[in-house]
């Protein structure tokens, strides 16, 4: 029995009008959804523009007018300057010059003369003695030892010549003005003393020329030393028949040093 009533309903539900019209409904809804989603881009393509707006900027067109440009007036004349008298230089009073230095005065060193000794000694015989531990200095100088008029030897000391020997003339050549060698270096520092012989010749000034090493000791140590000294020597000429002479002169010139 419950079996018909079942399918009485089934027979009765698929007979139903509703049935066609929800499925008419459904496609009619699915088809119209379709429709939209295919139009969808053609409406965005034929989409009219948007128009964008358009600014217009007003233009000024008022004249301008260049005001007329007038010439610089001419500058002003410049005053007339006066030129200044020139002034006159002040007077300076007069200034007296301060008087020069007097030169130093010349090393005179005290000579004694003797004409008593044998004739073949030299005829000045003197002794520089300096400090060995001094440095550049001159050497001092020590009095006359020997002098005597000597033998010039030889045509020099002939009168005939225009030289004359001391022992020959009335007066011989006095030292007036010595200046003292200066002590070689290699010398002093060595300890090495020794002297040197020199023949030259005074003439009528006072002055020494013709200068001569006869010997030295020991050799071409203290030749140059003496000679440069001796170039400055300055003699009182001698004097022969009351008026001056050229002398022959021989001098030992010493070395020594002192403790």
């Amino acid at each position: 029995m419950k079996r018909d009533i079942w399918q009485d309903k089934r027979v009765v539900y698929q007979h139903s009008p509703l049935r066609w019209y929800w499925r008419v409904s459904v496609l009619f809804t699915a088809l119209c959804l379709g429709l939209l989603t295919l139009l969808l881009p053609a409406v965005e393509l034929v989409k009219p523009p948007v128009a964008t707006p358009v600014v217009y900027r007003g233009v000024n067109t008022t004249t301008w007018t260049t005001p007329l440009q007038l010439p610089p007036p001419p500058p002003p004349p410049e005053p007339e300057r006066e030129e200044p008298e020139p002034e006159e230089p002040p007077e300076l009073p007069d200034l007296a010059l301060p008087a020069p230095p007097a030169p130093p005065e010349p090393l005179r060193l005290p000579l004694e003369y003797d004409f008593q000794l044998a004739t073949a000694a030299p005829d000045l015989a003197l002794n520089f003695v300096v400090d060995r531990g001094a440095r550049d200095v001159p050497a001092e100088g020590g009095a006359v030892v020997a002098t005597t008029a000597g033998d010039a030897g030889g045509a020099a000391a002939d009168a005939a010549d225009g030289v004359y020997a001391s022992e020959r003339i009335d007066q011989p050549p006095e030292l007036r003005e010595q200046v003292r060698p200066l002590y070689p270096y290699r010398a002093r520092v060595r300890g090495v003393e020794g002297y040197v012989d020199v023949r030259f010749v005074v003439d009528e000034t006072g002055r020494v020329g013709d200068e001569q090493v006869l010997a030295d000791s020991p050799p071409g140590v203290f030749a140059d030393a003496a000679l440069r000294a001796l170039r400055r020597w300055q003699f009182n000429p001698g004097v022969h028949g009351g008026r001056p002479v050229r002398t022959l002169m021989r001098i030992r010139i010493r070395f020594d040093l002192e403790d």
